[in-house]
């Protein structure tokens, strides 16, 4: 009997051999700690992810949202410190150089309270969008009040 191509070593049909993405398996390996450090980095897909195994049971629920919730904020406040305390450091003027920091900043001006609690939610300023308003006048202690609504949500 011919069967379809097989992984080497496997014994597995190539065709339907799970893929799993490396995100995938740094969650499947490390739980919790990798949830929250891909929230901080990269956000949406990790959060998205991290709900569909807490949902499959893998994970918790609960922990599940507070590894996502801390991971998001925590990331925010790293990169707003970059901003505040770190503005002539090459990161932050490579960052700033970009045209998304322009148009944060823009926005920001308009309704910084607003601008402060969404950036999160629109694409391409979840990086730039702390550290351009680390470089305003938006004091840390309200910062810090917006940025763990905004976590919650």
């Amino acid at each position: 009997m011919r069967r379809g191509p097989q992984r080497r070593g496997t014994g597995h049909d190539v065709r339907t051999a799970p893929r799993t993405s490396p995100i995938e398996t740094l969650i499947a390996e490390y739980g919790l700690p990798a949830i929250f450090l891909g929230a901080g980095l990269e956000g949406e897909t990790v959060a998205i992810l991290a709900g569909v195994i807490a949902h499959a049971g893998t994970l918790g629920f609960w922990p599940v949202v507070l590894a996502v919730a801390l991971g998001s904020f925590v990331a925010d406040q790293i990169w707003f410190a970059c901003g505040r305390y770190f503005r002539g450091s090459r990161l932050v003027r490579h960052i700033s150089a970009r045209p998304f920091f322009a148009k944060a900043l823009t926005a920001f001006e308009r309704r910084p309270v607003l601008f402060t609690f969404g950036f999160r939610f629109v694409y391409g300023f979840r990086t730039v969008s702390p550290i351009a308003i680390g470089t305003t006048q938006l004091s840390t202690a309200r910062f810090v009040l917006i940025n763990a609504a905004a976590a919650a949500t």
